[in-house]
């Protein structure tokens, strides 16, 4: 049987990623580019995005590859992985949330031990709905004053810091944030012993004002223990849902084949939508629903 040329498109909004504007945005020859717009939804991207999913490198550089397998365009250039790297934190936050919304679903159950009296509890909430902070004045860049140190002008951290790091322990990891990030510095110190000499105060302010510059998504939710009541936080993962396997899409693949014939090729270029109604359809014929 032939795959035919049209079908209803029940759900297609839901099912595709589309566009979005980035709450930072990436600076090439003094723009600000901000659009971006993700390739549709088919099975060969669910397929090559799944593959992603099981790397094993750092979390940091499989997000790399995710996102440049998922993203087609940045105000209509090409994207390619140093591209995606050097995307700030915040931004790629941003567009991993808006990958598992689509690619996933937009609910999502997360179950957390209580930091108080440890019982297990239950949060159900959206990613649509998670707050995000735009990037503040300056970004990409940030400046500071230390009384030790003068002035100090930094980039906010890339996904490209982040896989640099991984691996280091917290406080080597954030010095050597601050060495690569530093742009200017007004005292004679060298990037690296300016770095190895901040105190935790001076480090905790650097923090601070690249936190101030960077977009962010929210990274933990305000919930209370149905136990004991107390209110706590609870950290949300950045990469939430997005290691997810290939079973589900090979058991459709299997499903539509042995219905209409179709070769795997064809079945995995349907959009996510089409192929979802013609399995809809299958079970309608067979009595599973009405």
């Amino acid at each position: 049987m032939r795959m035919p040329d049209e079908a209803g498109r029940v759900g297609a909004a839901a099912s595709s990623p589309g566009t979005c504007r980035l709450p930072g945005g990436v600076l090439r020859e003094g723009r600000r580019l901000n659009e971006v717009r993700f390739r549709p939804l088919t099975g060969r991207l669910e397929e090559a995005l799944a593959a992603e999913g099981e790397d094993a490198r750092s979390l940091p550089e499989r997000i790399t590859e995710l996102l440049a397998v998922a993203i087609e365009s940045l105000e209509g250039g090409p994207v390619d992985r140093a591209t995606v790297a050097a995307m700030s934190v915040g931004d790629r936050r941003f567009l991993t949330r808006q990958l598992a919304r689509v690619v996933v679903g937009d609910p999502v159950w997360l179950s957390h031990p209580c930091r108080e009296c440890g019982a297990p509890f239950d949060i159900h909430f959206r990613r649509s709905e998670l707050p995000v902070k735009p990037a503040g004045a300056g970004y990409p860049w940030a400046e500071l004053e230390l009384a030790r140190h003068g002035r100090l002008r930094l980039r906010v951290p890339t996904g490209a810091d982040q896989a640099r790091l991984a691996g280091l322990e917290e406080e080597a990891a954030i010095r050597r944030l601050v060495a690569d990030c530093l742009l200017e510095a007004d005292s004679g110190f060298t990037v690296e012993a300016l770095a190895a000499s901040l105190t935790p105060e001076e480090l905790a302010a650097i923090d601070a004002a690249l936190e101030q510059a960077s977009p962010e998504v929210a990274s933990e939710l305000e919930a209370d223990c149905p136990e004991c009541g107390t209110r706590q936080r609870v950290p949300v993962a950045a990469d939430l849902g997005l290691g997810f396997g290939i079973d589900g899409l090979l058991g459709e693949v299997h499903r539509l084949a042995l219905a209409y014939h179709w070769q795997e090729g064809e079945i995995l270029d349907l959009p996510r939508w089409r192929r979802q109604h013609y399995l809809a359809l299958i079970d309608r014929e067979r009595g599973l629903y009405r």
